[in-house]
């Protein structure tokens, strides 16, 4: 019996020191508190007196055949637009907002709609790209999509980046811009495009201010 015991009571510690030896060969944990997984933001350069927001822009092209060839989208894309700010110390903090529009042709332009503005990016319009044609027998294949985005926000959080996001993205049909008519059907290569202005963050709120660029692409 007392032999019995001790045979238990050795590969119980094998066991146990078994398990504990796995433990041990873990790798250590690297992770670090969130508040320091954050980016930092120093404040960015000062505006004029009153002017208390900036631009933030995306020039959009829509693209087929090897990219080449413009395409005039049959209705739009509706924009996912996120701002981050950021504090400027370590641990840094975060805010985050997001906003949504979507860009349509009208008529013989560009149109926003379904707008949904946030506490800080408080509007967003659409500026004329490339074109051909005149009046109402133009075409259309790229635009630059503005938002107004105030800086700082809360006291201490600086505007770091904005992410524009297709949502969701129509079909379309190529141009020949030979003889700026539409031809062949053609439909997005995904839903989903995105693209990052990490600014000139030049202050006030324009059409003249230049950001970062993306292209939808279709087959």
């Amino acid at each position: 019996m007392k032999a019995a015991r001790l045979l238990t009571l050795c590969l119980g510690f094998m066991i146990l020191a078994s398990f504990g030896s796995g433990l041990l060969e873990q790798p250590p944990t690297t992770g670090v508190p969130v508040a320091h997984a954050y980016a930092c933001r120093s404040p960015n350069p000062s505006c004029p007196p009153g002017v208390t927001y900036r631009t933030a822009a995306v020039d959009v092209s829509h693209l087929y055949e090897a990219y080449t060839q413009p395409v005039e989208p049959d209705d739009g894309e509706t924009f996912a637009i996120t701002a981050y700010w950021n504090t400027t110390d370590v641990p840094c903090s975060e805010w985050v907002e997001v906003a949504y529009a979507t860009v349509s042709r009208s008529g013989s332009g560009w149109a926003v709609s379904n707008v949904t503005a946030t506490a800080n990016i408080t509007d967003i319009d659409v500026c004329s790209g490339d074109a051909c044609g005149s009046g109402q027998d133009n075409h259309a294949w790229s635009f630059r999509l503005i938002a107004q985005v105030n800086d700082p926000v809360a006291g201490n959080f600086n505007l770091r980046q904005v992410e524009f996001t297709t949502t969701s993205v129509d079909d379309g049909h190529a141009i020949s811009t030979t003889t700026c008519s539409v031809g062949t059907a053609v439909s997005p290569t995904s839903q989903t495009f995105t693209a990052t202005d990490t600014g000139m963050w030049e202050c006030g709120y324009s059409c003249n201010y230049s950001g970062t660029s993306l292209e939808i692409t279709y087959e």
